[in-house]
């Protein structure tokens, strides 16, 4: 890609400080600082003038050995797919061979997905250069936080979260304090050391009804948990004719922070907050289902049904060796989204538009073998096919399911010839 540095519209994104120089690493090599919260609204700047700008700098400043830093989060705007593969591409070996290090920090959301894909296409040797960081405590050893500069949404991002080890001693509090800034009182400002007792994501169904029991709710054979109903019903009445709903993402704050409150049962007002918190704790509610609703072994009792009739009771055979709460939350998941996509000519939300959204996070893929070891590329891209493959899968069977719910889960056995 050819890219000229008087391109006038450079000035406009270089005030974006969306990729800077960051002073050294301890090893004297240059730090570059990628932040994903400086990201434009792709409808008001060209990606593609981005992509140019940023290639700009990287030619400027790794000419040698250099070290990356990206800070994931808050992530505001999403890049499509399309574009991302473009920056890989646009990425030769001149950029991929001098990169020592790549820190992903506050690694969430969408660009999670981003990453996930990656790990299966990238070669060992890249991969060895890659590290995850979850707090900017763990990155001040490595590359001092003094050095950083980094943008206020970056900081107050790391300050909702808890503590790396909350149960620490006061001294072992201390001694970070000490170190990078963030104990109680630190240098960014004050940050929770308690240590988040979840009592509505990432517990098992039958979890959460042993709760709601012990509070008093009455819970019977169709019980679905209280928290998912919240969402759902704020969303019934306040995001169906919402354009890009489940699509658009909210502020990783108030994410953080509406979901912080229901773990802890604590009552919330969703209209009080951006709707679209509640659709993406819709989704982040059923990915963090400890037992899935349904698996990519599910399905495949499509692969060999050609009729209508055979693959409703192909379906309704795996639905009905569901647990009972996942089997209640599965159909009124899938005839909600039912209703949003009969709002589609105002929404956007086409049937398979939420498919392509919901499937990677209701419909759980067997996790790669951490033996898994790719020694060439063309080992890693065919395990990357089959991943896809088994995406595009899951995504045209809970689409045909969005589309069939009502004769999935029916009694009446001629709604399904």
């Amino acid at each position: 890609m050819s890219v000229q540095q008087e391109n006038p519209a450079f000035a406009t994104i270089d005030k974006l400080n969306v990729i800077y120089e960051a002073g050294l690493d301890g090893q004297g090599r240059p730090v570059i600082v990628l932040c994903a919260c400086q990201l434009p609204n792709p409808d008001v700047m060209d990606y593609d003038t981005v992509l140019a700008h940023v290639l700009t700098k990287l030619d400027t400043l790794t000419e040698s050995e250099y070290v990356l830093a990206f800070f994931a989060s808050p992530a505001y705007y999403r890049p499509s797919w399309m574009w991302l593969l473009k920056v890989y591409r646009a990425l030769d070996r001149k950029y991929k061979k001098n990169l020592k290090a790549l820190y992903v920090v506050h690694l969430e959301g969408a660009f999670r997905y981003i990453f996930d894909f990656a790990n299966r296409l990238m070669s060992p040797k890249f991969a060895e250069k890659l590290f995850y960081i979850s707090h900017l405590e763990n990155l001040d050893p490595i590359l001092p936080l003094r050095n950083l500069n980094l943008p206020q949404p970056v900081i107050d991002y790391e300050l909702q979260l808890p503590s790396v080890n909350a149960s620490s001693s006061t001294a072992t509090v201390d001694k970070r304090r000490g170190t990078t800034g963030f104990g109680s009182t630190g240098k960014y400002g004050t940050r929770r050391n308690t240590t988040e007792v979840a009592m509505a994501f990432g517990r098992t169904l039958d979890d959460l009804a042993e709760i709601d029991r012990i509070t008093g709710v009455n819970i019977g054979e169709d019980y679905i948990p209280p928290v998912l109903c919240l969402m759902i019903e704020h969303l019934r009445q306040h995001g169906m004719d919402q354009e890009g709903i489940f699509r658009k993402s909210p502020s990783s704050v108030e994410f953080k922070q509406v979901k912080h409150a229901l773990n802890k049962r604590i009552p919330v007002d969703l209209k009080n907050y951006d709707i679209h918190i509640s659709s993406n704790l819709v989704k982040t509610f059923v990915k963090e289902l400890p037992v899935p609703l349904l698996t990519s072994r599910d399905v495949h009792c499509l692969d060999k049904a050609t009729v209508r009739q055979e693959r409703v009771g192909q379906m309704q055979g795996v639905i009905s060796r569901l647990p009972r709460y996942e089997r209640n939350v599965l159909q009124y998941v899938l005839c909600f989204l039912g209703e949003v996509a009969d709002h589609s000519d105002v929404n956007s939300m086409t049937i398979n538009n939420l498919a392509i959204l919901f499937a990677p996070n209701l419909i759980h893929h067997q996790p790669a073998s951490a033996t898994d070891q790719f020694t060439t590329q063309e080992e890693a891209l065919k395990r990357a096919n089959i991943y896809l493959t088994e995406l595009q899968n899951s995504i045209d069977c809970l689409q045909w399911m969005i589309l069939e719910h009502r004769a999935l889960f029916s009694t009446d056995k001629s709604l399904n010839k």
